[in-house]
């Protein structure tokens, strides 16, 4: 069967990838992420719609701000500064 596939951009995009990756297991979602946002810093490719996906999907999104629960911004934070 033919893929469900999902143009996303954004947490709007990510809210909606999460939900209809649990709402369908007949069909095989294919999310086509946003990467004109990307950019580099300090040697690090960052790709905020695609990380957005990516933690929406696997529920490790804070739903109150759209972003990465605390936990997973340590690391990050710590390398910032």
């Amino acid at each position: 069967e033919a893929p469900l596939v999902l143009l996303s951009g954004g947490g709007g995009g990510a809210r909606l990838a999460a939900g209809l990756s649990q709402a369908s297991d007949e069909r095989p979602l294919l999310v086509v992420t946003n990467t004109g946002d990307d950019f580099e810093h300090c040697g690090l490719t960052i790709c905020p719609d695609t990380d957005s996906v990516l933690y929406a999907v696997s529920q490790t999104i804070d739903p109150q701000n759209d972003s990465q629960t605390d936990s997973q911004t340590e690391a990050p934070n710590h390398l910032i500064g």
